[in-house]
């Protein structure tokens, strides 16, 4: 295996003793300790303001914690070079509770930026003004119910529908790591379903996502995380989750 792949891959993630403290002194996350494995699909539930968006940004190395240690394959993300660290991000893959699309593109050229950090830079400015690729976005809108809407631009389309094309983009970057910020917030049940069940079709992928609605982390996730005030309340296999914990986890709870 070469040093780029080595510096590149993500095989498991360790948080040990991890604090992020907000602007207000307060800690978004508190003295927390976890491990994520090779290809698990773990499921972080508790309320809002419970630290889960937080938890996910720190995996995502997009927040570096005050204080503890957060280790991607045994190594400090924030003590690799740019250029490691730049390869590190393109194999994580974050589906925000909104995306960041813009407004005036096209939902294809949203969809391609997935690739924008693997492919090398003629090719990206290239994809800014003709699609390098029609088939591969077209495949996947197209599991997601959203065809329709490939060549059309964001702003013609509903919350729900943006939602979506995150989702997209995010699946054809094809990462080793998927982050989703409850990415069926703004979905039907029916369409919640399918978007889980296409988030989790691909084996070769570790998988990590907050969700509001417990009954489908429950029902789709072998792990699951209950966080509260930024602590660690339970780390469970969803058939050892009961209705104290989830009542514990959720009453009195604080909202940020």
């Amino acid at each position: 295996m070469s040093n780029r792949l080595q510096s590149s891959s993500v095989t498991h993630l360790d948080l040990k003793k991890v604090t992020l403290i907000q602007q207000n002194g307060h800690p978004s996350i508190n003295q927390l300790d976890l491990r994520v494995n090779h290809f698990e699909r773990v499921a972080i539930i508790g309320s809002s303001g419970s630290g889960k968006t937080t938890l996910l940004s720190i995996l995502g190395t997009a927040l570096k914690p005050s204080s503890g240690e957060y280790l991607v394959n045994t190594k400090n993300p924030w003590s690799l070079s740019r250029e490691k660290l730049r390869q590190l991000r393109t194999q994580i893959g974050f589906i925000y509770q909104a995306p960041p699309l813009p407004l005036k593109q096209r939902v294809i050229t949203s969809v391609l930026a997935g690739k924008l950090g693997k492919w090398p830079i003629w090719k990206s400015m290239l994809s800014l003004l003709y699609p390098m690729d029609i088939a591969g976005p077209q495949n996947i809108l197209e599991k997601l119910k959203l065809s329709e809407a490939l060549f059309v631009r964001c702003d013609t389309l509903s919350g729900g529908e943006l939602q979506r094309v995150g989702i997209a983009r995010v699946l054809y970057q094809d990462p080793e790591l998927i982050l989703a910020d409850e990415p069926i917030s703004a979905l039907d049940p029916v369409l919640s379903e399918l978007i889980i069940e296409q988030i989790l079709h691909h084996q070769q992928k570790t998988i990590v996502v907050s969700l509001h609605d417990v009954e489908v982390a429950l029902k789709w996730f072998p792990r699951i995380i209950g966080l509260k005030e930024g602590q660690l309340q339970f780390d469970l296999p969803a058939e050892e989750v009961t209705e104290e914990m989830l009542a514990a986890l959720y009453s009195s709870a604080t909202v940020a």
